[in-house]
């Protein structure tokens, strides 16, 4: 419609153009004129994840003379050549000239720089393909050893990191967790605590974000390797301090051994054999079932552990930071629809995308609130450890980050999988809202902006049992029909039931940025 536009304005100018250079021709006495006239456009706009900018500029000039041995002169009178003076009437006419002159080749030159230069616009109306998700962690395990779950490893590994960070500081407790900790990593966790043993207590330890690195078979071990974002805080002497670190860490366990968890004893770490406490025989076996309690030798083990980074720093939570991703393509695993069919089907593939939607809206209703209690039974372990202290940290500040007007605006599967006694689906939500953070006291804004809409995307994970019993009400608890009252470990304060690792209906497991899965 642009384009057409300028066509017939040109088209309507140029009659005017005929008419005013015939009527200055006519009007033109014995003297001359010169006109010159330019113009430039330029143009630029940006578009999301980079910026285009175009330029241009034309000039035309032109000159008219005419000389004064033929025309503008005659004579009269008694003889003798005199000059017409140009009127008023000759001198609207040239400017007029002048006008349509400059507005023709100003036109020109924008119709050029549209035909040359696509705008934005149509950039973005492009087709754009999904990009492909690399094959998942539990894929790539299970093709080196059929027994591993990702699910299970993930929770285990959390668990096992911060289980062995809080027991740096106490020599019985770092003792305790022997089994599950190669001699060197036990040393380096006591180098690591050394300077500042004394009196020191250990606080919660937060996983800030957690990306599977690597999984591999070295027999006879099956070998993965976890980068972890953390914040650690402690105490010495009514002091607190807190401590940001960028870290990997190197898991192990035997190929083909079949380390059985449930809900319950994912976070237990006894005896790998039988769950009793560490009493080791003069063999090092479990006195109680003979396991042996060797490190490596049943179970998850951390082989070693790297520190990359790390820095004293403090939760900050006013800064805003910008969306990176969201309009960039979903990463999907082609095989995702007919995956859904094959382990979901129809129904149940309808009511999960039903249930990410009612989960998602109602875990951001009760962040705003800052309800921990309605966090609870909607995601696993790991996870609500990592809402939990946000939510804490947030109270403590005297803040609170404040969702209004979410509004859901798309949910796209993006890799459903069999993960042992698990289903995993992996989705991408596109949602809208106005995002802030207040201050509790005063109602002042001291982050994000109240009044504009934020549009953002997301890859949430869910995760479920094979053979969950029935449908989680947002409510009510699954197993004994109860108003929802979750403990901090999971489990119904009326019947004691853990459903927290999906063993009654889908669950959120991770929660990922988009330069996290699409590498943006």
């Amino acid at each position: 419609m642009r384009l057409k536009r300028f066509v017939l304005v040109l088209c309507f100018c140029l009659p005017l153009l005929s008419l005013a250079a015939a009527s200055s021709a006519e009007a033109r006495v014995g003297g001359g004129s010169s006109y010159s006239g330019s113009s430039s456009h330029s143009s630029s706009g940006g578009s999301s994840g980079g910026s285009r900018s175009s330029g241009g500029s034309r000039s035309s000039g032109g000159s008219y003379s005419g000389g004064s041995s033929s025309g503008g002169s005659y004579s009269g009178g008694g003889g003798g050549n005199n000059r017409e003076p140009i009127d008023f009437k000759t001198l609207l006419i040239v400017l007029a000239i002048s006008v349509v002159l400059v507005l023709v080749v100003a036109l020109f030159s924008h119709v050029t720089n549209l035909i040359t230069n696509p705008t934005d616009d149509e950039d973005d109306n492009k087709h754009r393909q999904p990009q492909p998700l690399p094959r998942s962690f539990a894929a790539q395990g299970r093709k080196l050893d059929e027994t591993f779950s990702e699910v299970l490893f993930s929770e285990r590994a959390v668990m096992l990191l911060t289980r062995a960070l809080q027991a740096a500081h106490d020599p019985a407790a770092l003792e305790a967790l022997s089994p599950y900790l190669m001699p060197g990593v036990l040393v380096s966790l006591r180098q690591r605590a050394a300077d500042r043993t004394v009196g020191v207590t250990v606080g919660r330890i937060v996983i800030n974000s957690l990306r599977r690195l690597d999984v591999e078979g070295r027999p006879p071990a099956l070998v993965a390797k976890v980068d972890f974002h953390l914040n650690r805080h402690t105490e010495r002497g009514g002091v607190a301090a807190s401590y940001f670190s960028h870290e990997v860490w190197t898991f192990m366990k035997p190929i083909g051994a079949a380390v059985v968890r449930d809900d319950d004893t994912v976070a237990r770490f006894g005896c790998p054999g039988c769950g009793s406490t560490i009493e080791r025989d003069s063999f090092g076996r479990c006195v109680h079932c003979q396991t042996s309690l060797q490190p490596g030798d049943a179970d998850w083990t951390v082989k070693s552990l790297h520190v990359k980074q790390q820095e004293s720093a403090g939760p900050l939570l006013t800064v805003d930071v910008e969306e990176i991703g969201t309009d960039a393509p979903t990463a999907i695993d082609p095989s995702v629809y007919s995956d859904a069919d094959r382990l979901l089907g129809a129904d149940e593939r309808n009511r999960l995308l039903a249930r990410i939607r009612d989960v998602f809206a109602n875990l951001q209703e009760q962040w705003s609130a800052g309800r921990l209690e309605g966090l609870r039974p909607f995601e696993t372990d790991a996870l609500f450890q990592s809402h939990r202290f946000w939510l804490e940290e947030y109270q403590r500040q005297g803040l609170r980050n404040v969702i209004a007007d979410l509004e859901i605006e798309g949910v796209e599967l993006c890799r459903v999988e069999e993960d042992g006694a698990h289903l995993v689906a992996m989705c991408r939500i596109a949602a809208a809202c106005r995002d802030s953070t207040v201050n509790q006291s005063t109602g002042r804004v001291v982050g994000g902006d109240a009044r504009k809409t934020r549009r953002f995307t997301e890859y949430w994970t869910f995760v479920k049992h094979k053979d969950a019993k029935g449908s989680a009400s947002l409510k009510s608890c699954p197993n004994c029909g109860a108003p929802v009252q979750v403990s901090q470990t999971g489990a119904c304060e009326f019947c004691q039931a853990k459903v927290t690792l999906g063993r009654f209906d889908w669950v959120a497991s991770r929660i990922e940025q988009d330069e996290e899965v699409g590498g943006v």
